[in-house]
C-alpha cells in the first residue's frame, strides 16, 4: 500500500536510499530525454529535416548552452510541479506558455542555417 512505501522509504536505510538513487536516475533519464527533444521538434515544424539531424541539434544546443538548457528544463519541471498540484488543471495555463517559450528558445539557439551534419 502507498502508506506502507511511504513509512518504508521514511524509516529504514533502504527506503531511502531506494528513494534517493530511484530519484536520480529518473533525474538523469529526463534530463537526456530534455536534451534529445528541447530543440528538436520545432526544428522539423521549422525545417525540413529527418529526426536523428534534428535531435542530434538539439544535444549539440545542450552542450553549448548546458546552464541556460538546466535552467529551462528545471524551470518546466516547477511548473509540472504546479500542474500536478492543481491536479492537472494548471496544464490549460501551462502547456501554451511552455510551448511559446520552446518556440522562442529554439529561435535564440539556433541560427537560420545551423544544423548538426
Amino acid at each position: 500500500s502507498p502508506m506502507e512505501l511511504a513509512t518504508m522509504i521514511v524509516t529504514s536505510w533502504y527506503g531511502f536510499s531506494f528513494f534517493v538513487v530511484g530519484n536520480l536516475l529518473g533525474a538523469v533519464i529526463a534530463f537526456f530525454v530534455f536534451s534529445l527533444t528541447v530543440v528538436s521538434f520545432p526544428l522539423l515544424l521549422d525545417r525540413d529535416v529527418d529526426f536523428v539531424t534534428a535531435m542530434m541539434t538539439s544535444m549539440r544546443a545542450v552542450k553549448m548552452n548546458p546552464i541556460q538548457m538546466m535552467a529551462w528544463a528545471a524551470g518546466i519541471a516547477l511548473m509540472m510541479l504546479f500542474s500536478f498540484a492543481t491536479l492537472f488543471l494548471g496544464l490549460f495555463m501551462i502547456l501554451p506558455v511552455v510551448g511559446h517559450a520552446t518556440w522562442h528558445l529554439y529561435r535564440r539557439v539556433i541560427e537560420p542555417e545551423e544544423v548538426a551534419g
